[in-house]
């Protein structure tokens, strides 16, 4: 074992030990690695402001400045480096999270849980023996709906979203899973949430070998980036650990990487190289997913509930499975006057190539869907034989969380 491997190993063994730390920070700095030695020595700084207000100390904004500096560095190297930067992540990020401010309830104890755990699984059972991945993840939003409504009783709120945080991640809903956690995050006093949410990802996308990489995935995804350059970073971790499955198990990885990439880049802040690198990553992963998805016949990337707003001023509701199916909820005229065309009440989604359609009204009309990022393109052909140039409409629409 090498000097290094040594520090690092204590490190690790003894992660309450700051001295460690500084002497693992001061021999990558004299040996190399004076990005990772910095980066540990400003968590230890910072560390001093878990429980503090330190806006005021200038101590706290330098350490924050270095924290910032050497990510970025690390966020351009290469795949080794970034997995270094887990390990230190995994320990800096776990004490610099921000504290809500609202006092949190204790977990509910184990006795209190499993009755209640066992009532939802007989209430819902047809649901949890489905091994539908649609049905799955809409069991997961009814049991965050329903946790919402649970205000008072904590101990249904907390069964709730831990059940609803493990259902998403299995099938596959990385989105769904993080702001069930989070939600825990916010309410309880959870200090084995981090570990929830990596072994749920890791029995789903990767393997328990790798748990580590899950937990630092997961301790990031509940410091709830929202700085545009942190969001990219975040993306690139979850393609990093894409890279690593070798199945259809990278795709929801893949997919989270997109939708951070697609938030970032919604910013006007994110410039420069870091943008057209999010760019160019980003229609990468849309390719691959879409390709998986061609050949799988699913839709995934637009699976949803979409409000699609046109220029003739109508708006069109959508819903639209991952199978393609597609139910058209309402229309909203101009004047804000509701109705549901019965025509064009369902349709399905095809592929002819690279274009994905939809046609309504027994063929009598089409519309043609694209994204641009986390929009959906809507170009509309009344009648079909307008088809393929001449849309006589057109409509963006967003996804509702």
């Amino acid at each position: 074992m090498t000097d290094r491997e040594s520090l690092l190993a204590a490190v690790l063994d003894t992660p309450g030990d700051d001295t460690v730390r500084l002497v693992l920070s001061d021999y990558l700095q004299e040996h190399d690695e004076p990005a990772l030695g910095r980066f540990i020595r400003a968590g230890v700084i910072a560390a001093r402001f878990r429980d503090l207000d330190g806006t005021q100390d200038p101590d706290y904004h330098a350490v924050q400045a270095a924290i910032a500096a050497v990510c970025s560095v690390f966020g351009r190297g290469g795949l080794a480096m970034r997995q270094v930067y887990r390990i230190a992540a995994l320990w800096l990020l776990s004490i610099t999270l921000p504290g809500s401010g609202a006092e949190k309830q204790p977990v509910p104890p184990k006795a209190e849980q499993d009755p209640i755990r066992t009532r939802l699984k007989t209430r819902f059972k047809t649901e949890y023996t489905k091994v539908d991945r649609s049905a799955t993840v809409a069991l997961a939003v009814k049991l965050v709906e329903r946790a919402a409504e649970e205000k008072e009783n904590h101990a249904t709120r907390y069964v709730m979203l831990t059940e609803a945080t493990i259902l998403a991640a299995r099938g596959g809903e990385i989105d769904i899973a993080v702001r069930a956690a989070r939600r825990i995050d916010q309410d309880f006093s959870d200090p084995d949430l981090k570990d929830l949410l990596a072994t749920a990802f890791a029995e789903n996308y990767g393997g328990k070998d790798r748990l580590d990489d899950f937990r630092a995935l997961a301790i990031r995804e509940l410091s709830r980036p929202t700085i545009p350059a942190d969001q990219a970073l975040l993306a690139r971790e979850w393609l990093d650990a894409a890279k690593l499955i070798r199945t259809d198990s990278r795709l929801p990885a893949l997919r989270r990487a997109r939708f951070l990439l697609c938030e970032a880049m919604s910013s006007p802040e994110l410039k420069g190289l870091v943008r057209t690198e999010g760019e160019k990553v980003c229609q990468e992963a849309t390719a691959e997913i879409e390709k998986a998805d061609a050949k799988a016949g699913r839709f995934t990337l637009y699976e949803g509930k979409w409000v699609i707003k046109y220029e003739n001023k109508y708006t069109h509701v959508y819903v639209i499975k991952a199978d393609g199916s597609l139910a058209f909820d309402r229309s909203i005229s101009p004047d804000g006057t509701p109705s549901v065309k019965k025509d064009e009440q369902m349709a399905k989604l095809v592929r002819r190539g690279v274009v994905v359609l939809i046609s309504f009204a027994d063929g009598k009309l089409v519309e043609r869907f694209s994204l641009d990022g986390e929009k959906l393109v809507v170009e509309r052909f009344d009648p079909a034989s307008l088809y393929p140039k001449s849309p006589n409409n057109r409509g963006e629409g967003v996804r509702e969380k």
